[in-house]
C-alpha cells in the first residue's frame, strides 16, 4: 500500500470583505477562460489540482499543491488578479474551513 500523499491547499480571492463590487464584476470571467486558467494552473509544476469559486459576490480559485510551490509565483503567471487589487491568501487550515459548509 503507498504512502499517503501530502499536499496543502490555499485559497486565494476576492470577497465584499476586501474588494469593492466594481471590482468583483471586473474579475468575472466565461467558462472559457475559467477552464484555460484552472488548465494552465495545473500544468504549473506542483500543482496537482485548481478551481476558481465565483459568485456575485467572491471570486476565489482553489489550489491543491505540494509543499515546494511559491503560490505568488504561480499566482503571477495565471494572470487572474488583475493589478491593484489585494486578493486574501489563506494555506492549510484557514483555506479548509474557508470552504468548508457551516
Amino acid at each position: 500500500m503507498a504512502a499517503p500523499v501530502a499536499f496543502n491547499l490555499t485559497v486565494v480571492g476576492l470577497s465584499i470583505h476586501n474588494a469593492d463590487l466594481d471590482t468583483l464584476e471586473r474579475h468575472d470571467v466565461s467558462v472559457e477562460r475559467r477552464n484555460f486558467i484552472v488548465r494552465g494552473l495545473v500544468k504549473s509544476s506542483g500543482v496537482a489540482g485548481a478551481f476558481l469559486l465565483s459568485t456575485c459576490n467572491r471570486k476565489e480559485l482553489y489550489l491543491q499543491h505540494d509543499a515546494t510551490v511559491d503560490v505568488k509565483k504561480v499566482l503571477s503567471q495565471a494572470k487572474f488578479f488583475q493589478p491593484g487589487c489585494s486578493p486574501f491568501i489563506n494555506t492549510g487550515l484557514p483555506a479548509y474551513r474557508r470552504f468548508s459548509v457551516k
